[in-house]
């Protein structure tokens, strides 16, 4: 038992720990709209260069950095996409996107997280609500209908972003998993 303990790589196993808390609250910080995906590839990069050389191989960061981009671009761009599904103008549009990053830090002083998330849509839905009825000079009900597309995009962007840093948290362990298992 004592040789069988002795065999076994304490530091990748530590280092797998960390990357495994990283993970859980990267997964925590992207669903409340904060960068966590950020986290979990800083986490992976910052071990592998400065902790464990052959922690994780590089196609799995790249891969990793590619997520994390990726969720940042439907992020940015699907409250907007979703306001202008339902009607809004290029301005409504910009509207959704202002209003939702306002909207999660104003709701987030309310029942976190859960506030950040609501007030985020929240946040979209007013604020192209506001653009297209004070600036675009649209009917109440037709800048109603475009904020909720641009509720209903940030909404969506929320559970893409966060299954986005779920695949990356999946994707790190599995490859640390199988580096352990494989010695």
């Amino acid at each position: 038992m004592n040789q069988a303990l002795s065999s076994i790589d304490w530091s990748l196993w530590g280092a797998a720990i960390v990357f495994t808390i990283a993970s859980l609250v990267g997964i925590v910080l992207t669903i409340i709209t904060l960068p966590g995906t950020w986290l979990i590839l800083v986490c992976a990069l910052l071990t592998k260069l400065f902790w464990i050389h052959d922690f994780m191989p590089w196609w799995v960061i790249i891969v990793m950095g590619v997520l994390a981009l990726l969720g940042e671009i439907i992020e940015a761009l699907a409250s907007g996409f979703g306001a202008a599904k339902t009607g809004a103008t290029k301005a409504g549009a910009i509207g959704a996107i202002v209003g939702s990053l306002l909207g999660a830090l104003g709701g987030s002083a309310f029942l976190f997280p859960l506030g950040t998330i609501a007030g985020a849509c929240l946040g979209a839905a007013i604020g192209t609500l506001l653009v297209e009825v004070g600036y675009a000079r649209r009917t109440f009900k037709a800048g109603a209908w475009a904020g909720t597309g641009a509720a209903a995009g940030r909404f969506v962007a929320i559970l893409v972003k966060g299954s986005i840093a779920g695949l990356m948290a999946l994707l790190g362990a599995s490859t640390i998993l199988y580096l352990a298992i494989a010695g």
